[in-house]
């Protein structure tokens, strides 16, 4: 089985209402556990970051992305923007909780919420 690598990729999924989907991950876990965060992770070896980010994408969520965008980078993490498809969800054993949080209820003072935001804003640029 390919080994992780450090290049992330993260997906700001964006409902009809143009709300953001967040996942609480577990506390079980060794990095920011409890926190909130947006769905994805590290990319396998050799993997392209677009089948890296559906694939993480799935694994979290069971959701199937589609013509995710690239919008921002932050070292070697990238960021997409997609919308949300209407599927239900179902976390892996990663997460305890989602939900789909307002751009009025998201923080500048938290680094992903703070991705969100301009991830929304690139959104309602195009549409």
């Amino acid at each position: 089985m390919p080994k992780d690598v450090d290049t992330v990729a993260k997906a700001v999924i964006i409902d009809e209402k143009g709300r953001v989907l967040m996942l609480k991950r577990s506390k079980d876990l060794d990095k920011y556990p409890e926190k909130w965060d947006l769905p994805g992770g590290h990319l396998k070896e050799k993997e392209n970051l677009i089948k890296g980010l559906k694939r993480e994408v799935e694994e979290e969520t069971s959701l199937k992305i589609r013509d995710p965008e690239l919008f921002h980078q932050d070292k070697k993490t990238y960021f997409f923007i997609t919308k949300y498809d209407s599927r239900k969800i179902k976390l892996s054993h990663e997460h305890t909780a989602y939900s789909f949080i307002d751009k009025k209820a998201l923080s500048e003072e938290d680094k992903y919420q703070r991705i969100a935001l301009k991830g929304l804003e690139v959104y309602n640029d195009k549409n």
